[in-house]
């Protein structure tokens, strides 16, 4: 189970390394040159750079499929937790570098109450001014977080697939006839890919959707995802 562990961390990893390449490549072989009013910087490249924001589609079913693994520690404390580890460390030192340096050559000069704001990640509730705008990302990321405490405070893990056909539903509803609260708090513009990364998990964990929430619930609640969750499932039933 360890070793399973370890190999399915390196290809989450892996594909987390594309996710983030993709984005570079959007923002410095074509985004970039064209927001300056500029031709495409690097023209070999723009016709394939300009799908790389599609890299942050990536990161979001990459955080659906990660996020329900961590939500196997089935407390809401436990839950915070590993995500504050994960989180907090490294946005800190980014976004501490992105204030001084803006400090330094005077662009777009932040206040010091606007670098305390965003450190706390107060965008995630509130309108603030970001100190990097590519910390957007950072918001959708926090409220679907919020979602999963909110189910494991109240113990309806064990409806996680139900729920999440729920917010998909709503988030195709909101498509069609948009109510702005709703979208902020069920982050309906990008549910797809969260939900997307956690049916995944699910279905590794226990097959089909459905036919073994509770299999799958206990895979998850044990903190393990078994490489061949539908031969499992199968032999136990």
């Amino acid at each position: 189970m360890q070793k399973q562990s370890a190999a399915r961390a390196s290809e989450v990893d892996l594909f987390r390394f594309l996710a983030a390449l993709a984005v570079v490549f959007f923002h410095y072989a074509y985004m970039g040159a064209n927001e300056s009013g500029a031709s495409t910087a690097y023209p070999a490249l723009g016709t394939v750079a300009q799908y790389g924001y599609l890299g942050v589609d990536l990161f979001f079913l990459i955080s659906g499929f990660v996020i329900m693994m961590s939500a196997s520690h089935g407390t809401v404390a436990g839950f915070v937790a590993s995500r504050a580890a994960r989180l907090f460390p490294a946005f800190g030192v980014c976004c501490t570098a992105t204030f001084l340096v803006l400090l330094a050559t005077g662009q777009s000069l932040p206040s010091v109450t606007m670098f305390l704001l965003n450190m706390t990640l107060a965008g995630a509730a509130a309108p603030i001014t970001l100190v990097d705008p590519s910390y957007w990302s950072l918001a959708a990321e926090i409220r679907f977080y919020a979602l999963v405490a909110l189910l494991l405070w109240f113990r309806q893990m064990r409806r996680v697939e139900a729920m999440l056909g729920v917010w998909l539903a709503v988030s195709v509803a909101m498509a069609v006839h948009n109510v702005r609260l709703i979208e902020i708090v069920l982050v309906t513009r990008y549910a797809a890919y969260f939900v997307g990364g956690a049916g995944a998990l699910l279905h590794l964990a226990g097959g089909p959707l459905g036919a073994a929430r509770a299999d799958a619930v206990r895979v998850l609640r044990a903190g393990g995802v078994p490489r061949h969750g539908v031969g499992c499932h199968a032999a136990g039933a």
